[in-house]
């Protein structure tokens, strides 16, 4: 005799997940477990209260798939083609994260942020070496990277802000709306060309020799 499928606590968390997101605060635990394929005990024994199975399901992933581009870039690829890869990984970060923190504040929980370094904080802190390094090594213009990375981060997050919470999605689409966004920074960022560098030092020493 076959053995029963046993269902996975991830399994459980994803029709938690969409079932808090669809149907709101109020829907049951039976609803849930039903959805499931498993008993309210079972709901229960893994997760111990609704709340906490809330909080598993909606919660902020500790390493979201886009930090290690921001950790481990640049590299050697042209800086607009990098920084439109960030974008779109982080707009999609967005997408799926706003309905969760929606959901989270309509249940009147608080997000789990204990720690010394609250995951917002980090994920800026991550995207603010990011343009660093890229300043650092002239692949884009020198900037202000902590003031640069918050920008990049607000307008990536306010589309899905829009789409989730306004139930609007204006623009032309999620991507194209990703690469005005990425075009818009690269104008203010792109580093000057190599003749206007050496043009640049040139004057400089011109200037030096004249003042002395």
């Amino acid at each position: 005799m076959p053995r029963p499928r046993q269902v996975s606590d991830d399994e459980i968390l994803r029709v938690a997940r969409e079932c808090i997101i669809e149907r709101g605060p109020t829907v049951s635990t039976a609803a849930i477990a039903r959805l499931a394929g498993v008993s309210q005990g079972v709901l229960f024994q893994r997760f111990g209260t609704k709340d906490e199975m809330v909080r598993a399901a909606l919660a902020t992933p500790a390493a979201p798939a886009w930090t290690e581009l921001a950790r481990s870039g640049p590299d050697g690829r042209p800086a607009r083609e990098q920084m439109s890869e960030l974008a779109v990984a982080i707009h999609g970060f967005f997408d799926e994260m706003v309905p969760r923190w929606e959901a989270l504040r309509s249940c009147g929980i608080a997000p789990d942020w204990a720690g010394d370094e609250p995951p917002p904080i980090r994920l800026h802190r991550l995207l603010a070496g990011w343009f660093a390094r890229a300043s650092a090594a002239r692949l884009l213009a020198e900037h202000d990277s902590r003031g640069v990375a918050l920008a990049f981060l607000g307008a990536l997050q306010v589309r899905p802000w829009f789409r989730h919470v306004a139930r609007q999605a204006p623009g032309r689409g999620a991507r194209a709306y990703v690469e005005t966004v990425v075009d818009l920074f690269w104008t203010g960022l792109r580093p000057p060309a190599p003749e206007a560098q050496a043009n640049g030092r040139g004057r400089t020493r011109t200037s030096r020799r004249h003042t002395g």
